[in-house]
């Protein structure tokens, strides 16, 4: 069994960042910090539905310095989402699949291929520099 196994069915709420709940960011927050020891600033003053201020703090988050743009994910990578132009939606690719955490379906896990079927046009790849020198 992989560890993102046990996330599996938690809850979505918004603003989430753990005790059997999560929204997609705290997801990736917790699971980072947790499984991985990085730390991501949390922007809880954002609004769960503002695409706009997602986007912008993921890319303040990913421009750091510290994360790498990748073609091919590993267990550890973040991935971007978006049924559009700008993402709204993020998850940690592990053990083979994309975690994440979604309203109406809670925390779960699909392939790259259900995710584009379900329609997000749009999939970035993001390592850590720290993930990814230890791959």
């Amino acid at each position: 069994m992989h560890w993102s196994d046990s996330y599996i069915g938690m809850r979505w709420q918004p603003y989430a960042t753990g005790n059997g709940a999560f929204d997609c960011w705290g997801l990736v927050q917790h699971c980072l910090k947790q499984h991985y020891g990085i730390t991501l600033d949390r922007y809880i003053d954002i609004v769960t539905d503002d695409h706009k201020a997602f986007n912008r703090a993921v890319f303040t988050e990913l421009s750091g310095g510290q994360w790498i743009k990748i073609d091919k994910p590993i267990d550890g990578t973040v991935v971007l989402m978006s049924q559009n132009k700008l993402f709204h939606h993020i998850g940690l690719f592990t053990d083979g699949l994309v975690l994440h955490s979604k309203d109406g379906a809670d925390v779960c896990k699909e392939t790259l291929k259900t995710l584009q079927k379900t329609g997000f046009k749009r999939i970035e790849f993001y390592i850590h520099e720290r993930i990814a020198k230890s791959s």
